[in-house]
């Protein structure tokens, strides 16, 4: 059963993950200047590696320590300090704790398709349309995902994703795309 009837609130969960994630301000609320979330991320939960082209991505941590994978090294920060990701960077993030932490990230210039992105993977999450690692099971998803949010993939990895981008173009095609802003996007 699908979350057809969500109601349109700021606040999205990952049961995959085990993460909330609050948006605070949207791109269309700041002219295009900022996106900025706020996470409450669990023990253990992480995100993958990924980078963008098109923005820069700054981690605060609000409360605990947020571990973050920046290029090769890994960077604790603790409440009231961040951290700055620019484009072109392989970056992920994890809760390396024992307790849940909150941190914002905000994404300058804001980014619609980053909050599209994350609205449709936690949707997908819901409704048991992702793997155990939170990746969409059908690549046409993850196609669409990753050409409106800037996420490419870093490493091995990389080799497949003319093929996942292509599955995008598919479903933009088939007018499934269509069919993801409107049962996820309600921001």
């Amino acid at each position: 059963m699908t979350r057809s009837t969500r109601t349109n609130t700021r606040t999205i969960s990952n049961p995959i993950v085990g993460d909330r994630l609050t948006f605070i301000e949207l791109s269309s609320e700041t002219n295009d200047q900022r996106t900025v979330v706020e996470v409450e991320l669990q023990p253990g939960g992480s995100s993958a590696l990924h980078y963008h082209t098109q923005v820069t991505e700054t981690f605060e941590a609000v409360d605990g320590t947020l571990q973050i994978h920046r290029g090769k090294e890994k960077v604790y920060i603790e409440s009231g300090q961040s951290a700055t990701i620019e484009p072109g960077i392989v970056h992920g993030y994890a809760n390396a704790t024992e307790q849940e932490i909150t941190f914002r990230v905000t994404v300058t210039p804001g980014f619609r398709g980053f909050e599209q992105f994350l609205q449709i993977v936690y949707g997908l999450a819901e409704d048991g349309l992702t793997t155990a690692s939170g990746m969409p099971k059908r690549l046409t998803h993850t196609g669409v995902l990753l050409d409106i949010s800037d996420t490419n993939l870093p490493g091995p990895i990389r080799i497949i994703e003319p093929l996942v981008k292509l599955a995008g173009l598919y479903a933009r095609w088939k007018g499934s795309d269509k069919k993801l802003f409107e049962q996820y996007c309600r921001l």
